[in-house]
């Protein structure tokens, strides 16, 4: 059935809502190649895991939607879907409710297993055997752990006639992620050509020089944060960022491991784009209910999202204060 309805997709017009991470970039590209679409892209204000009915509302001559690897709940999907006239198609390898109102495609692999990344599941859908690109969206969800997932065969599959190891995709990766780390929403679109021309040969993309220097500033700042010890509060430890760029998701996953079993609490005040943000995460055994904050920092009206281990809000600038005393408190409480 899947691949009926992928086929009937072939040469289609679609509006494509997909995440900005390499993921995302990498299996819109796949999507856009091997099904020949002529798309028009978009992808959403980089933080907020929201659907923006005023901007999706602008687009119009698409004869439908896909959201690719944008893990928002499918509530919120059937709501656009009550917004406009076209067939929406979901190629997410998020764990989510079921839908009669729109196409989700299956994101469980032939083990019953969730697929561990969204560029292995449209691959698979396509029929197609991995690709550079396919492996870009595998190293950029897990990072070093795609060593030893069960799909860690596609980093040494045919594609790879260029000898690539771990640590020349972590650099592809990386320049790729550079964008959404400056939140740039308009290169994260563009990118999605340039990784389509980038499968025959990765090589062009170590040209970009935009990339090249985004990416440079980037490990500055992160190796300036990585260099420092951080204070310990609380049974908690607490960093705040003066620098303005969205590495959060960076050093947080570094700091986790650092630290490993212990809560890390990153605050940003003065995130580019106008916004704050703060950023929770553990590795290891997880005793609190990070979905329960999760609620409860909605409930204040600021924009809050995460998994079992790590917690991301968004807010206005001027609720800063406010809603990091509100987190500090909670791991007090709980």
């Amino acid at each position: 059935m899947s691949s009926d309805v992928i086929k009937g997709l072939e040469g289609s017009n679609p509006l494509i809502i997909f995440h900005w991470d390499v993921d995302g970039i990498a299996s819109t590209a796949l999507l856009v190649k091997y099904l020949g679409l002529k798309p028009m892209l978009y992808t959403p204000k980089i933080g907020f895991y929201r659907l923006d009915l005023d901007e999706i509302l602008g687009f119009k001559g698409y004869d439908s939607v896909f959201i690719v690897d944008f893990g928002v709940d499918t509530s919120s999907i059937e709501s656009l879907k009550a917004e406009v006239d076209s067939e929406i198609y979901v190629f997410d390898h998020h764990l989510r409710r079921e839908s009669d109102k729109i196409t989700i495609f299956p994101y469980r692999d032939s083990d019953g297993e969730i697929y561990p990344s969204e560029s292995i599941m449209v691959s698979e859908l396509l029929g197609i055997e991995p690709n550079f690109l396919t492996v870009l969206g595998f190293v950029g969800d897990l990072f070093g752990k795609a060593l030893e997932n069960k799909y860690s065969y596609v980093l040494r599959a045919g594609w790879n006639r260029f000898g690539f190891g771990y640590r020349d995709l972590k650099l592809f990766v990386d320049l790729i992620q550079s964008n959404y780390v400056f939140m740039d929403r308009r290169e994260v679109e563009s990118a999605v050509y340039k990784l389509m021309d980038s499968i025959e040969d990765p090589y062009i993309l170590l040209e970009n020089r935009l990339w090249r220097e985004r990416y440079r500033e980037m490990y500055r700042v992160i190796n300036k944060v990585m260099s420092t010890e951080v204070e310990r509060i609380d049974g908690v430890r607490i960093l705040e960022l003066e620098e303005k760029l969205y590495i959060t998701s960076y050093v947080g996953r570094y700091l986790a491991e650092k630290y490993r079993g212990e809560y890390v609490l990153i605050g940003v005040p003065e995130l580019l784009g106008g916004y704050s943000q703060i950023y929770l995460r553990i590795s290891g055994e997880n005793k609190l209910d990070f979905h329960r904050l999760i609620e409860e920092l909605n409930g204040l009206g600021v924009y809050a999202g995460g998994k079992d281990d790590v917690v991301g809000v968004f807010m206005d600038r001027d609720r800063y204060r406010e809603v990091l005393s509100f987190v500090l408190s909670w791991l007090r409480r709980a």
